[in-house]
């Protein structure tokens, strides 16, 4: 399973979302499961999706592509103040299941709600994924993440894993990052060079097995 940013097939240049948006399936998201087939991957790839009627409001979307041409998608539900007057939010918390773990997916400011997180606990979710596209100005994503994403696989024994845009893109620099935080809030895996990277880990779910059977508080 690989996950990419927020907006990362389009780019997070906001302003310029409408006329980027696609439709799923479409010409990005039918490329990007022609990728999770051949590698037989579950890619994670977060883009500007058409909402329908002309003159509307795209979604901010994760698509989920699966190795068996299967495509689904997340809808971004807490959109920051900044990006009200160029998104819609969603209005659904879908868990996704492969043959190994069942994930749900977050859209960087969705994690400061607590209550979404526990949403998708209590649904079944094993793994959140967590694209972001914060820019650099924000601060250090490292010492910001580790404020509160620990606090999101502690207290719902999930793991949580986040990347975060880097480079120039509409304007604005993004300072990149990517950690992933075990059901006992630890740090399993982190990575911040200031510059793309790749993030990986292994993540053993009988650990999960065990933190909720020895603290079942998630429920």
């Amino acid at each position: 399973m690989i996950c990419f940013p927020e907006l990362c097939v389009h780019g997070y240049n906001r302003e310029r979302a409408g006329a980027a948006a696609e439709a799923i399936p479409g010409e990005s998201s039918l490329a990007i499961s022609r990728l999770a087939r051949e590698n037989g991957l579950v890619i994670l790839a977060g883009m500007a999706e058409n909402s329908g009627p002309k003159g509307s409001l795209p979604f901010n979307t994760q698509l989920v592509a699966h190795p068996d041409g299967r495509l689904e998608k997340y809808r971004k539900t807490h959109l920051g103040k900044s990006e009200r007057p160029f998104f819609q939010p969603g209005g659904s918390f879908p868990v996704f299941a492969t043959e190994k773990a069942r994930f749900a997916v977050e859209i960087c400011w969705d994690l400061h709600f607590p209550e979404v997180t526990a949403i998708y606990s209590l649904k079944g979710a094993e793994i959140i994924f967590a694209p972001h596209a914060s820019p650099a100005y924000v601060g250090d994503r490292k010492d910001v993440w580790l404020k509160y994403l620990p606090a999101r696989a502690y207290d719902n024994s999930l793991f949580v894993a986040a990347c975060n845009l880097t480079g120039e893109d509409g304007g604005q620099s993004f300072c990149g990052g990517a950690v992933i935080i075990d059901p006992k809030g630890n740090v399993l895996a982190e990575s911040f060079p200031g510059k793309e990277d790749l993030l990986v880990a292994d993540l053993d779910l009988t650990r999960l097995e065990e933190v909720r059977r020895v603290w079942p508080f998630y429920r």
